[in-house]
């Protein structure tokens, strides 16, 4: 199993509600996470390039946005592009809007404890034997780019879950709801 995404160390920590922006030249990788956007909730735009050992991106709070035309990369044996646990509750509605690309080896996109929203209009892959690109427990997903796993394309689990596609999804599996 995955560690406590918050007791990894992060090459940036926003600990306090706030906004984060990666322009295009711009690079962070973290030994383990590259960014951390904390319980306090927050924005990170990224334009350049994101990396982490076990995630790029480790979102917690319930309400946090992602804007992404960049490159989020998990760059580790069990790592994910973009990982959020975001709080516990139906009013939850983090939302992030991919117009770039995220990858990891274990998976693409995981939302994994509260509703959120993936707009995809980039590329979202996992490229592990037993990946699955994007993970949504509870929410929405909108495809209008491409999903591309080895195991499934496209998770959608939990009670409450839809999605929407003008896109293509691909995988060695299936896309399993």
């Amino acid at each position: 199993g995955r560690a406590h995404p918050g007791l990894l160390p992060a090459f940036l920590r926003l600990a306090a509600a706030g906004t984060a922006i990666n322009r295009s030249s711009g690079i962070i990788s973290g030994g383990a996470i590259g960014v951390d956007l904390t319980d306090a909730g927050g924005t990170l735009t990224n334009s350049g390039r994101i990396f982490g050992g076990y995630f790029g991106v480790n979102m917690r709070a319930s309400i946090e946005f992602l804007v992404n035309s960049g490159t989020i990369a998990g760059i580790g044996a069990n790592a994910g592009g973009v990982y959020s646990t975001g709080g516990s509750g139906p009013s939850l509605d983090p939302t992030r809007i991919i117009h770039g690309v995220i990858t990891g080896v274990a998976g693409g996109v995981a939302i994994t404890r509260a509703a959120g929203t993936v707009v995809n209009y980039g590329t979202i892959f996992a490229t592990g034997a037993d990946a699955s690109a994007v993970d949504i427990r509870y929410g929405v997903f909108v495809n209008y780019g491409l999903v591309q796993g080895a195991v499934y394309g496209i998770v959608l689990g939990g009670s409450i879950g839809t999605i929407v596609s003008g896109g293509s999804a691909s995988a060695g599996g299936q896309v399993t709801v």
